[in-house]
């Protein structure tokens, strides 16, 4: 603790000041009395706080109380006990929060999701550059039997990352994609997601004549 023999508190804010560099960086408050007032036990003072430190003014106030209660009542083992509780927030912020949240893990999951159909459209075109498709045709592979085998493999493959993202924004509580019964439309949407990607993806698949490219 340092003390400063000042009764003016713009010098005492100079001293502050001056002597930054050589404070305790772990020190959050520093304390000016304005009164000290023994045989009325009034006491009045002013304290400067690190903002950095969230709680440092409940902090301050319950440090100087209790040196002051202790001080007063030359009874050092006195301890005041500070519960710092915040307000909870109003329904009308968590729907802000809610949709905050919701935009960014919906962000994250369009990324993780646009790879699904390039690595889709890839392996049908290099089937197509390289005349594997006419092989199987020629074979005697019919083209539905050819589409729906792809559709098929393709889907089983999509629903490993599809389910897993389901699961993960329950894991992880994400409430604007999960509260007020949106549980089951992400289900449904997830669910269709694969199926019509997968066919856009293989309508426009024909664009496209070099599968590094696609």
């Amino acid at each position: 603790m340092t003390e400063v023999d000042t009764d003016s508190i713009e010098d005492f804010d100079d001293v502050i000041y001056e002597e930054r560099d050589e404070i305790d960086p772990y020190r959050k408050f520093s304390v000016f009395f304005k009164n000290i007032d023994n045989a009325n036990h009034d006491y009045r003072y002013l304290t400067f706080i690190d903002t950095r430190a969230q709680d440092a003014a409940p902090f301050a106030v319950n440090k100087i109380n209790q040196a002051l209660l202790r001080y007063a009542t030359g009874n050092d083992d006195i301890k005041l006990t500070m519960i710092a509780n915040p307000f909870p927030l109003t329904p009308s912020w968590e729907q802000v929060e809610n949709a905050i949240d919701g935009f960014a893990i919906s962000l994250i999951y369009t990324i993780g999701m646009s790879f699904i159909p390039a690595s889709i459209a890839t392996f049908i075109v290099k089937e197509r550059e390289l005349n594997v498709k006419h092989q199987q045709i020629v074979s005697g592979v019919s083209i539905s039997a050819y589409w729906f085998s792809n559709l098929f493999v393709d889907l089983i493959k999509y629903l490993f990352p599809g389910i897993l993202c389901v699961l993960m924004a329950l894991a992880f509580d994400a409430g604007g994609l999960i509260d007020d019964g949106k549980f089951g439309v992400l289900w449904a949407v997830f669910m269709l997601y694969g199926p019509s990607i997968i066919s856009f993806v293989y309508l426009t698949s024909f664009l496209f004549k070099d599968y590094g490219a696609a």
